[in-house]
């Protein structure tokens, strides 16, 4: 679904969230469309990739100027690939209307290069590893005994061997 296209010129001045995930624009009380939400995603691939956020100042107020003003900078460990460096710079672009979604949506992520090998259809064909199922599987799991062998993969995991994930 091209989400542009259902909210297109939507804009709300609601100013939640934590602090080192709020884009420039509702910083600066601008008010926000959807591009927010691609702004949030570059901010958690960062937190997931090196466990900090890329604009964390000493304060509230700190935090707030880096949003604003600072350029993302990557440390040297982990290695990541300049692909998914190139992903996240894209997404944590301050101009929300130049940001990477902010045109066409998830259509506009989906066509990065970072994600040139991902069979988005085949994407629609699995199951999630966490389903209903297979929690009651790991409870199950976790109550026995320490010596019971541990179930093969699951079976939706079979499916996901032929999406080949882009490499971090």
């Amino acid at each position: 679904m091209d989400t542009s296209a259902v909210v297109d010129q939507l804009r709300t001045n609601s100013f939640v969230g934590t602090e080192e995930y709020i884009s420039p624009e509702v910083v600066k009380g601008q008010g926000h469309s959807a591009a927010v939400d691609w702004w949030t995603l570059g901010i958690l691939l960062y937190e997931m990739l090196y466990g900090k956020t890329p604009f964390k100042g000493e304060n509230r107020r700190g935090t707030f100027k880096n949003v604003l003003e600072k350029i993302v900078e990557f440390p040297e460990k982990p290695v990541v690939s300049n692909t998914c460096k190139n992903l996240i710079r894209k997404l944590l672009i301050k101009n929300e209307k130049k940001r990477l979604g902010s045109l066409h949506g998830a259509a506009d992520i989906k066509r990065d290069p970072f994600f040139a090998s991902v069979k988005w259809a085949r994407t629609r064909k699995i199951f999630p590893v966490f389903s209903e199922i297979n929690v009651v599987k790991i409870r199950r799991i976790n109550s026995s005994a320490a010596q019971r062998k541990a179930p093969d993969h699951p079976k939706d995991l079979q499916h996901a061997r032929h999406l080949q994930f882009p490499q971090l």
